[in-house]
């Protein structure tokens, strides 16, 4: 492929190993130089770090231009995203640069590289950097020695790539005039920046703290002037460049020139950038400094205002006072003339009510006047009030407006008597009409009164539950009345007017002013009940703080009888006191759980009552619960101590269980001990396996005990935390350890036993293998010349057939023993004794050697033996086959019964007819089936003989598979018919049972008949002799 590893392949030249010393390996998959990509192809090391990340420089000179050198470093984002990521240039954070990739990697990454770094994209396998230890096992590029092309500058994106090396001049390339040209404009204007940049520096010279804003103002905006055109003319320089480049080689020069203006114009930004800083903190310690003198002059003016505005209103104030004061004095003396008369209105033709009236109107009306010049004064005072200094302004709006709110009281308690003649007799009227409320508010005041003087009695202290009913009785008629006489007022407002609302306001101003004197009155006895409650409450805490108390008193009762001095409490003792000291701290843990939520309740509902109240019923219940805190730390403590006792109780259980399996198991090991001796081998067979009988008898045991052991041990660990951990990690590890001399033991013996086995293996297939051989060698004395016979040349003897065929037959038997011998001698060699491993490797020896000399005989004998064999073969498959056959004759036999022409069988001959067919069936089945696996068998094995003898021979093979197909085709057809005639008869068979159940049936009806008449005593009565016999009858 062309990825990034067909990069590995084809980057340096000849596949040379990186340099000794080298971190880093640059290569390229490019064929080509048209960007100057060898220009950084090569081997770099380490030379430092750079804002956090290593910094790795090319070990290669490059030739002509030793000077040159390659830096690959990391720059973050402090100059803007733009400027972030990994470069190659030629120096670390120069402006000259030749790739970029966008990265914040530890280390540079392989990929991703823009050639140059202000291409597009990163074209793929253009350049890739690898770490030395990688690209130490593949072939990489060779840096080459060519020339490096001018690097791009980095302060503003050049458009595209350095020239490269080949000399190519690129398409658009300009002239060595036109270059010359535009370098000479270049150079022109980046002077001409200098002059005008420098000249805007040295103006700024002269600036400090305090010169003045505005001259400090022109000389920002002149900086600021120059920034721009520095701006604009590095965009032409990179322009410049850009369209140098694309002049190729012969333009290096030009570029090189037009490069080497960029630093300059950065300079001069520098330069302006400083004085601009410069300049702006210049500016703000300047404009700080006249905005602190203006707030001082602000805050001077502002103080002078406020004492000028503050000494008029002094002036000014009491005199506007006096007006309002004299007004609401006018508006009472009003009323004080008016009041009498409504009250006990004279004769209304006498010349004192006309002359009383005419007072009134007079002094209503001099009263309107005097409101009306208070209420002009003070509106005039308010007017020149809004233009006083802030606060003095405040002050003032505030008096004013208070001034005129009371002028406001004052007319509305004026404008019913300013026509008082005219309304005076519509007064009386309704004063009239609302006596009778009048009356009842009066009593329910002399109530109200009365309950106020007996309440007083809270001011002692608390009151009891009678004083406060006796109270609540005389407040509850006087609130009722007061609340009646107020929805009666409210009815009669809506409906009334002019004196009439007059006279309906004032009652009700009363009445407003009775009840809120009963609402006082009510608010002191809700205190006082929650205070009489409280007791209460506190109380029945106490008592079940008492009851908490008594229940912890019980538990110390409980476990006096751990506290004997006795170390261990005899079981049953122990027992009944643990038991008592559970049911006791059950109990103390439910009184404490009531006593505790019943002061957590009462402590939340102590927000409603009153700050007092709530102070100090809180302060008593934190009392009551230092007491509960107190007693709940003690049943803490007696809980867990309850828990030590019995958990040491339940120890001496898991001790008992984990002794009883250390027994156990020492048995075993003893048992097995036989089995741990290093000369194991040594050991007798008899010795062995009475050692095995006896660890057999004890292993079971051993197994149980540990395992109960463990069992008892997580039923009392269950659940427990961390009680008694070091008493039970002490008995844990007492179980791992029988558990591991336990599986010691039964390796042991599973090794002996193996042993055992395999000594037991060797004898027995060392007598098969010996008796192998003897047969082995007699035949090899029948095939092979004697000595005789050998020395006149004559390599093999001339057996009989008889001979040959009582040889092919043992011989195959014994390969097949041989191969079984050996199967069972390497599944018996793994894991095994040394010695047993050795016997057995001597009998598989044996074994291989007989299969070899085996082997020789079959391929002396092998015509004859294949003739004879296959004689032999067709000889027992010509027998099965008479066999099958005759069994078939015996099938045709037992189905004769079926063959006489009856429809139906009697059942007992149908049924011993069908049982002798299905046992005939079942014999020629077998019969055929081994006819079949025989035919099949040697057929295969005569496959393996030369053709002259296996073709006949299967040929007759064939015939006698057909003979054997045909019968099984018989007894298929057989066999459905005896299915279907054991049918019929199992048929016929239900239908007599069914015949006889009919009978016994009818009996039964017959004998229970008189039991079923109806007539009561008249009923047939059989004698107690036939009632008896009927069950019997009936089962029979």
């Amino acid at each position: 492929g062309s990825g990034e590893n067909g990069g590995r392949d084809g980057g340096r030249d000849g596949g040379r190993p990186a340099i000794a010393g080298a971190a880093l390996v640059v290569s390229t998959q490019s064929t080509k130089d048209e960007i100057g990509i060898q220009t950084l192809v090569g081997d770099y090391k380490e030379t430092g770090t750079n804002h956090g990340k290593k910094v790795f420089q090319k070990m290669q000179k490059i030739v002509g231009h030793e000077d040159i050198q390659v830096f690959l470093y990391y720059w973050d984002k402090r100059d803007g995203a733009d400027f972030s990521g990994w470069w190659f240039g030629d120096q670390v954070g120069g402006s000259q640069v030749w790739a970029r990739c966008v990265s914040d990697s530890m280390a540079p990454p392989r990929v991703g590289w823009r050639v140059p770094w202000d291409s597009q994209r990163a074209e793929q396998g253009l350049l890739l950097v690898d770490s030395a230890g990688a690209k130490s096992s593949s072939a990489a590029a060779a840096p080459r020695t060519s020339a490096p092309p001018p690097p791009p500058t980095r302060s503003n994106p050049p458009s595209s790539a350095p020239p490269s090396n080949s000399g190519a001049s690129g398409q658009g390339a300009a002239s060595s005039a036109n270059l010359q040209a535009r370098v000479k404009r270049a150079t022109a204007s980046v002077e001409k920046l200098e002059v005008a940049a420098k000249a805007a520096v040295a103006s700024c010279k002269s600036a400090s703290a305090d010169t003045d804003v505005e001259a400090l103002r022109r000389m920002k905006q002149d900086i600021e002037k120059q920034q721009s055109a520095l701006q604009e003319g590095q965009k032409a320089l990179t322009q410049d460049i850009t369209e140098a480049r694309k002049g190729g080689v012969s333009a290096t020069s030009s570029v090189t020139e037009l490069s080497r203006l960029s630093p300059r114009l950065r300079n001069l930004q520098n330069q302006l950038n400083t004085e601009g800083n410069k300049l702006r903190n210049f500016m703000s310690k300047a404009e700080g400094a006249v905005s602190e003198k203006k707030k001082a002059e602000n805050e001077a003016a502002q103080k002078a205002a406020e004492e000028r505005d503050s000494k008029e209103l002094q002036e000014s104030l009491p005199a506007t006072q006096e007006v309002v004061t004299l007004s609401e004095e006018s508006v009472d003396a009003v009323h004080a003339l008016a009041a009498p008369l409504i009250a006990e209105p004279p004769d209304e033709s006498s010349d004192l009510l006309r002359q009383a009236m005419d007072e009134v109107e007079t002094a209503a009306t001099e009263a309107q006047e005097k409101i009306t010049d208070a209420r002009k004064r003070i509106n005039e005072a308010l007017q020149k009030a809004r233009k006083f200094a802030p606060e003095t302004r405040k002050l003032a709006l505030g008096e004013f407006t208070g001034l005129q709110q009371k002028l406001t009281e004052a007319q509305k308690k004026l404008n019913p008597l300013k026509q008082f003649r005219k309304d005076f007799h519509a007064r009386v009227a309704a004063r009239k009409q609302l006596s009778e409320l009048a009356e009842q508010l009066a009593a329910a005041e002399l109530e109200l009164e009365k309950a106020t003087m007996m309440s007083s009695a809270a001011e002692q202290g608390q009151m009891s539950e009678e004083e406060i009913q006796s109270v609540e009785k005389v407040v509850r008629p006087a609130r009722n009345s007061i609340d009646s006489a107020i929805r009666t007022l409210d009815q009669k407002l809506g409906a009334a007017d002019g004196a009439m609302k007059e006279e309906l306001t004032v009652m009700k101003d009363k009445a407003a002013g009775f009840k809120k004197s009963v609402e006082s009155v009510v608010s002191v006895l809700r205190k006082q009940r929650d205070s009489l409650g409280t007791r209460e409450m506190l109380r029945t805490a106490g008592e079940n703080i008492d009851v908490a108390e008594q229940a912890l008193t019980k538990c110390t009762e409980a476990e006096m009888p751990f506290l004997k001095g006795i170390e261990i409490l005899p079981a049953e003792e122990s027992s009944k006191a643990i038991k008592d000291s559970e049911t006791a701290s059950s109990k103390a843990e439910s009184a404490v759980n009531t006593a505790k939520n019943f002061i957590k309740t009462k402590l939340a509902e102590t927000k409603k009552y009153g700050k007092e109240l709530a102070a100090s019923v809180t302060e008593e219940l934190n009392a009551h619960q230092q007491r509960l805190d107190a007693v709940s730390k003690k049943l803490t403590t007696f809980k867990k101590e309850t828990s030590e006792r019995k958990a040491s109780a339940l120890l001496a259980e898991v001790h008992e269980s984990v002794t009883t399996a250390e027994s156990a198991v020492k048995r075993m090991t003893e048992a097995a001990e036989v089995f741990f001796a290093e000369d194991l081998d040594s050991v007798s067979e008899d010795r062995l396996k009475q050692a095995k009988e006896n660890t057999s008898a004890v292993e079971k045991e051993a197994s149980e005990a540990v395992n109960e052991a463990r069992k008892v041990f997580n039923a009392k660990r269950s659940g427990r935390g961390q009680e008694n951990s070091d008493a039970m990690n002490k008995l844990h590890h007492r179980i791992n350890a029988a558990n591991g001399d336990l599986s010691k033991a039964k390796r042991a013996a599973a090794s002996g036993d193996k042993l055992i086995k395999g000594k037991e293996i060797v004898a027995e297939h060392d007598k098969l293998v010996t008796e192998i051989e003897e047969e082995v060698k007699q035949a090899e004395r029948k095939v092979k010349p004697g000595a005789e016979e050998a020395a006149l040349g004559i390599e093999s003897a001339k057996p009989s057939d008889e001979d040959i065929e009582q040889i092919g037959t043992a011989l195959d038997t014994a390969q097949k023993t041989l191969k079984a011998s050996l199967r069972v001698i390497e599944a018996t060699s793994g894991g095994g004794p040394a010695s047993l491993k050795a016997a057995l490797s001597k009998l598989a020896e044996r074994c291989k050697a007989v299969q070899k000399t085996i082997g020789e005989i079959l391929g002396l004998t092998k015509e004859q033996r294949e003739r004879v064999m296959t004689e032999a073969f067709l000889r027992e498959g010509k027998a099965k086959s008479a066999d099958v056959e005759a069994a078939l004759e015996k099938v045709n036999e037992a189905e004769l019964p079926f063959l006489k022409g009856l429809e139906v069988l009697p059942l007992e001959e149908a049924t011993n007819a069908t049982k002798a067919s299905e046992a005939a069936a079942v014999e020629l089945q077998s019969l055929i089936s081994s006819a079949r696996t025989f035919i099949a068998a040697k057929n295969l094995e005569i496959k393996h003989y030369g053709e002259v003898v296996s073709k006949p021979a299967i040929e007759e093979f064939g015939k006698m598979t057909e003979r054997i197909n045909a019968v099984a085709s018989k007894l298929a057809q057989f066999r459905d018919d005896t299915k279907s005639r054991k049918k019929t008869a199992m048929m016929q068979e239900a239908g007599e049972k069914m015949t006889n159940v009919e009978a016994e049936v009818a009996k039964l009806t017959e004998a229970v008949e008189p039991f079923s008449k109806e007539g009561g005593d008249e009923a047939e009565v059989r004698s107690e002799e036939e009632t008896e016999r009927l069950p019997g009858e009936l089962k029979g």
